[in-house]
């Protein structure tokens, strides 16, 4: 008799974690297309806001990564630059209505949740490195070698960045 209390209170519970674990993560697509060249430490312009962002606004969550990195918030059209030996990443926050840049300098695989649209991308490393962008099933969607030049990118099928 009491298995069957058991058993309803673990279906719940197991419903509960399955819901919480459907966060949504990151997504992206279509080959990097170089915005503009820069030599190393030099200063980028941000791009302007996404078409229709106030309006994304209303059911708005913020980018994120696991394990989390460095963050800074960049406004539309204002300058910003990626440290030597770094590996930047902007997406927009449309909980802010600004880019938030990614600072990524540790060899390791990254989650990403909420990286909608497009974005932008700055190779800054040094040294032999790779940057993968994976999607949800680990597949290989870009192999990134360091050479400090900003990228538009398509966010939408990238769930993971691998950066070794």
């Amino acid at each position: 008799m009491a298995k069957r209390p058991t058993l309803g209170v673990a279906g719940v519970v197991t419903g509960i974690v399955v819901a919480v674990l459907a966060v949504t993560p990151a997504h992206a697509a279509a080959p990097a297309q170089p915005a503009a060249a820069g030599a190393a430490g030099t200063v980028q312009q941000a791009p302007p806001a996404p078409a229709g962002a106030p309006a994304q606004a209303l059911a708005a969550v913020s980018p994120t990564t696991i394990p989390s990195v460095t963050t800074s918030l960049v406004t539309p059209n204002a300058a910003w630059s990626c440290s030597l030996g770094t590996f930047c990443a902007l997406a927009w926050d449309p909980t802010k209505s600004k880019w938030k840049k990614f600072n990524f300098t540790i060899c390791t695989d990254y989650a990403l949740s909420n990286w909608n649209g497009t974005g932008y991308f700055l190779d800054n490393q040094t040294g032999g490195v790779t940057t993968y962008f994976l999607d949800d099933y680990y597949v290989v969607w870009e192999k990134i070698k360091p050479d400090n030049i900003k990228y538009v990118y398509n966010w939408d099928p990238i769930w993971y960045i691998e950066n070794c």
